[in-house]
């Protein structure tokens, strides 16, 4: 079983994303713009149209004090060292419910649904908060909670869905009755973890879905093996008539085991895309990066196999510095793009590399990072990072 803390996460990112399709067919994203901004949809009795959604928030009274969700499973092996010092700055994410979560869930499985009304009828970031997004009395709810436990929220997210909060170990105990223990995992990394789930008045309770970030149990790592791949060595790929191909200096470079675009190309039948004459034009496609890249790797590659491709940076939460870094996933994700969509624009978004040392990505960088993905322009997500869950839970 995974830890419960990266349980979490998944169930966030999957409320973060469940608004967008990848695909190249149109506009694909909550940050899309909408092709009938008239679209209605309806749940049970209730319905949405617009702004109206946002009042499909329950006005139930406010109950007493709640711990939202649970504390976090650790790892087998993992062996308590103490107490985490008080003045630790931690930086959380507080999600807030959807204002109509059904109603949501059934509009994710339409909009995605071939012959259903609803299919490819996306809406832009402003339609989604308005629509599913907490009310105005729920955001301002859970804000003047945080303020009056010492803590100062961040900016609201467009989507209405997340709201940033740092503060000190200290702070955050309590404000939410809570304590944080550092532990030893099995590995040999230092973690910390909070000791009980985050507790909320009831005023604030009920609009509240989870806290990301009161640990840094889990952690995510580039997905797949090492880029040259030495059994591929076997393989005797097509390469594909149209399409970039490679300068000299590489053309002969997929008979020692490494791909080059074209023959890439060829491994996914883009020969009938390239012959009419489809090669990315018009569409942006948003990279999740936790690294940099050396731009020069970028345009010296382009100068290679001829192309001009629009690549773009966006920072999340700093961003990920200067230089090569000490992962070539970045690289050889621009470059796969560039290889096999040459006239696609490509976003680059960048969040904080992980930890030299313990190789730690915070669980609020990837929410963040994805929530920045997932409000842009972008009609194609492409992320090659997943979690890293080796150690089961108690």
């Amino acid at each position: 079983m995974k830890p419960r803390s990266w349980a979490v996460f998944i169930g966030v990112a999957t409320l973060l994303a469940i608004t967008f399709v990848v695909g190249r067919t149109g506009p694909t994203l909550a940050g899309a713009a909408a092709r009938d901004t008239s679209v209605t949809v309806s749940q049970g009795t209730g319905s949405a149209a617009g702004p109206a959604g946002s009042a499909l928030v329950s006005a139930a009274r406010p109950g007493p004090p709640k711990r939202i969700g649970h504390g976090p499973g650790l790892p087998h092996g993992a062996r308590r060292l103490g107490a985490l010092a008080a003045a630790t700055k931690i930086n959380v994410d507080v999600v807030l419910a959807s204002g109509n979560a059904a109603a949501l869930q059934d509009y994710a499985a339409n909009v995605s649904s071939p012959g259903n009304a609803l299919y490819h009828h996306y809406l832009t970031v402003s339609q989604f908060a308005s629509t599913f997004g907490p009310s105005a009395s729920a955001i301002a709810a859970v804000e003047a909670s945080l303020r009056a436990d010492g803590l100062k929220p961040g900016t609201l997210s467009a989507n209405h869905l997340v709201l940033p909060v740092t503060a000190t170990a200290k702070q955050f105990g309590g404000a939410f009755s809570i304590g944080f223990d550092q532990y030893q995992l099995s590995g040999g990394r230092v973690a910390y973890a909070n000791t009980a789930a985050p507790l909320f008045p009831g005023a604030a309770a009920q609009y509240v879905s989870t806290v990301v970030g009161l640990d840094s149990l889990a952690t995510i790592q580039p997905i797949g093996p090492p880029r040259a791949v030495k059994s591929l060595a076997t393989a005797s790929p097509q390469v594909v008539t149209g399409g970039p191909q490679p300068c000299a200096t590489i053309a002969g470079a997929s008979n020692s085991g490494i791909w080059t675009a074209d023959s890439l190309a060829s491994a996914y039948n883009f020969s009938s895309l390239y012959q009419a004459n489809d090669e990315g034009a018009g569409v942006t496609v948003a990279l999740v990066e936790f690294g940099p890249n050396l731009t020069s790797d970028i345009t010296q590659y382009q100068s290679c196999y001829g192309t001009n491709a629009t690549v773009s940076y966006s920072s999340v939460d700093g961003g990920s510095g200067s230089g090569p870094g000490n992962n070539p996933e970045a690289t050889a994700d621009i470059e796969d793009v560039i290889g096999l969509a040459p006239k696609a624009t490509i976003d680059v978004f960048q969040a904080p590399a992980p930890d030299p040392v313990t190789g730690l990505i915070s669980q609020t960088e990837v929410i963040d990072e994805y929530n920045a993905v997932v409000q842009s322009h972008a009609q194609v997500i492409s992320t090659s990072w997943a979690s890293v869950s080796r150690q089961t839970a108690r």
